[in-house]
Order: C-alpha cells, then sequence, then structure tokens
C-alpha cells in the first residue's frame, strides 16, 4: 500500500485491469533475487514476521480474548509496526527497486485488459518515470542538487495533472507534454537542515520518510510552454 503503487494501481482501475492480478504477479517476483533490494526487504520481512508469530492455536486464542490486547489489534498499536517499518525502509532504501518492480508486474498484466497495449505499456512507463523523477529522493541525500538550475523533460503524457488531479483519466492526459523541474532556494536550504541533524545516513533516511519531510527534497514542477 505504499504510495509508490498508487498510481499503477489507479491507472489499472480505469483501464478495467486486474488490480488483485498485479498484486499476485508483485508478490511472486519479489521472491527472486533479481528483484534486488525487493528480494531483501521481503526476505528480512518474513524473518522479522515470524519471530512474532503465535506457538499455538490456544496462544492466538488467548490473545484474542484478552480485551485489552483486541483493541490493541484493531487500532493498529499491535501489528503495524513491523509493515510500517518496511515501507519506510522501502521508501528510504530501495525505492527503485520497488518502483520497478510495479511497472515490469504493470506491464505483464497490462497483456490482459482490453484496452490499447502500447497505450497501457507507455502509460505504466510514464508513471514509473515521474515518480522516479519527483519521489526518489535518497540520491538527493548523497548530492544535493543545485538550485535555480533547470532541467527540461518529455512524457508520451500530461503525467503531472493527471498525477495531481484525481477526477481525471489518463486518456485525458494523452499528448506529449514537457515539463520544467528544478529545486527552489528554500528546499535547497530545507535539505541542508534535515542532513546536518547529526544522525547518521541511513537514520536521518528513515526519518524524512516517517515525519513526511520528504517534500522537502521533492522538485519544483511546470509544464513548459
Amino acid at each position: 500500500n505504499a504510495d509508490m503503487f498508487n498510481a499503477t494501481r489507479r491507472l489499472l482501475w480505469e483501464i478495467d485491469g486486474d488490480v488483485w492480478a498485479w498484486l499476485k504477479m508483485a508478490f511472486k517476483m519479489s521472491a527472486s533475487e533479481h528483484s534486488g533490494k525487493v528480494f531483501e526487504h521481503m526476505e528480512l520481512y518474513a524473518g522479522e514476521a515470524a519471530a512474532e508469530l503465535f506457538d499455538s492455536p490456544e496462544a492466538i486464542q488467548n490473545f484474542l480474548d484478552d480485551d485489552e490486547t483486541y483493541e490493541k489489534l484493531l487500532s493498529g498499536e499491535r501489528g503495524d509496526n513491523l509493515m510500517n517499518k518496511y515501507q519506510l525502509l522501502s521508501m528510504s532504501d530501495g525505492f527503485a527497486d520497488w518502483l520497478n518492480l510495479a511497472v515490469v508486474s504493470g506491464k505483464k498484466i497490462a497483456k490482459d485488459v482490453e484496452a490499447n497495449y502500447d497505450f497501457v505499456v507507455a502509460a505504466i512507463e510514464d508513471i514509473g518515470r515521474y515518480q522516479a523523477m519527483m519521489f526518489d529522493v535518497a540520491p538527493r541525500f548523497d548530492k544535493q542538487p543545485t538550485p535555480g538550475v533547470k532541467t527540461r523533460v518529455k512524457f508520451r503524457f500530461d503525467i503531472h495533472r493527471w498525477y495531481t488531479d484525481p477526477t481525471l483519466t489518463l486518456d485525458e492526459c494523452a499528448e506529449e507534454t514537457e515539463y520544467d523541474i528544478w529545486f527552489t532556494d528554500d528546499k535547497v536550504t530545507q535539505m541542508q537542515k534535515i542532513l546536518g541533524a547529526g544522525y547518521d545516513v541511513s537514520q536521518t533516511r528513515q526519518f524524512v520518510f516517517r515525519d513526511r519531510k520528504h517534500m522537502a527534497f521533492v522538485p519544483s514542477i511546470e509544464k513548459s510552454t
């Protein structure tokens, strides 16, 4: 349910694609070492999850019969911590591999939809490029961008308009579009302030996503004229 999957999920809904089949495909691919960080994270998660399992059916029943622990389960106080930990890890260390998993599995599912295959593949690729450009912020921890320097990029869709307006379909935004992206002085200053907080880099990356401060590392974007 990480944010990086929401856009592909939305596209599949728009074209009547099988979202459940897509998720199963992604899960199957995650079991391969070729998925890189995805495989590594899933192995770590499975190990920690197994350590939290109950020893017997009776232990599960005793847990559920306790009103206090049952309420914690319903509220998310119990059970969510491990999931949140690995969601943060996927965003802060391995974003590119997780995003690639969403894109590749989405293209495989595209073969089974009635919509034009070339359209769907182009859309999934543009969504992946856009998300990588905007939200793969980890490389910016190692090298901060120069403020005010604009880069022009071309997409096959007006992907930013679609991404930021949930009332639109991608078919309504099917036109080649160029954007300028850049970082303002304020954003670069925010980055430097966050990175200078005194924590090691791996902790800082996770804190940035946990506290929703990653928007400081997201570039400004506008449609070129």
